[in-house]
């Protein structure tokens, strides 16, 4: 079974391997039939403008036939033109030629030219005959080596010098450059930590305004709520300040609360029987009983508390 199973899943594995191989080659047969299409736009394009370069080649070519007629033809007037100087130089210049005993004054600035070519030869000639005499000379004029020698020694020790000098000064010039290359460098790293404990202190000043704007929204917000608490305060002092004079002119005693003292839940009221005369009387003799019960407790108590 182990071995059924094995070529089984062989199997699976082979098939799966031919399946993403043929999705390779549909991929690449689609690629390919892209680039024959893109080819196939590409080739007609390259068609219509290689018949558009043939019309434009069959155009230049008939222009160019056309100015070739033209540059023979100009060229057959030039050569007449020419001619015809010729003629009218041999004419004018007759008695100089003939004086020379020359055919024409053509023949006499070619003897012109070759007799000026002569000249810059042999000028040139000289020019390195005197060179050659020029550098003999320098050659017997450096014979004396002794003195020479001794004048380049001097040269070379005066060079020397010169050059110690230069040297003591440029590592000098070094060294002042690495101190402020040092410096340059302690600067920046210096500006750096400036620039960050600067952005910093900028983002904690930031949070604190931050803070302090709201601490002080919250702060308004309490005083205008203590305002209003202030407000009721006063009213209600003012309230109690009117019913105590109200109580005091008609001769009433209020209950009042010793100061330990909770006060009562309310009670319900409790249900009345009989005609209305006597519901009126019953209640009468309810609040007088209970000014009477609250007396003790209000002597007990003192004077009330607050403004009264």
């Amino acid at each position: 079974e182990l071995a059924s199973l094995g070529t089984v899943h062989a199997g699976e594995e082979a098939e799966a391997a031919l399946q993403h191989k043929l999705e390779q080659t549909r991929g690449a047969l689609q690629s390919a039939e892209a680039d024959l299409q893109l080819t196939s736009s590409k080739e007609k394009k390259l068609k219509k403008e290689l018949a558009d370069l043939a019309a434009a080649a069959k155009a230049a070519e008939a222009e160019l036939r056309s100015l070739e007629k033209k540059r023979d033809s100009r060229q057959k007037e030039v050569d007449a033109l020419t001619t015809k100087a010729n003629a009218v130089e041999d004419a004018v210049f007759a008695d100089f030629s003939k004086s020379l005993n020359l055919s024409s004054v053509r023949e006499y600035e070619q003897r012109q030219l070759v007799e000026e070519q002569q000249k810059e030869g042999r000028v040139l000639e000289l020019q390195a005959q005197y060179d050659k005499l020029n550098s003999r000379l320098q050659f017997e004029q450096r014979k004396d080596l002794p003195r020479a020698i001794e004048k380049l020694r001097a040269a070379i020790a005066a060079d020397d010098a010169k050059l110690k000098a230069k040297r003591a000064e440029q590592a000098k010039i070094e060294e002042k450059s690495e101190t402020l290359r040092a410096q340059a460098a302690t600067t920046e790293a210096e500006l750096a930590a400036a620039k960050e404990e600067q952005d910093a202190k900028a983002a904690e000043t930031k949070k604190l305004k931050k803070e302090l704007k709201s601490l002080s929204d919250e702060r308004a917000r309490l005083q205008a709520r203590q305002a209003q608490l202030e407000t009721d305060i006063q009213q209600l002092r003012s309230s109690r300040q009117r019913t105590f004079q109200t109580a005091r002119l008609q001769e009433v005693r209020l209950p009042v609360l010793a100061p330990d003292e909770e006060p009562e839940a309310p009670q319900p009221p409790a249900r009345q029987s009989g005609s209305g005369g006597g519901g009126g009387g019953g209640g009468k003799r309810r609040r007088g009983a209970q000014r009477e019960a609250a007396a003790p407790a209000a002597a007990a108590a003192g004077p009330p508390r607050g403004d009264f």
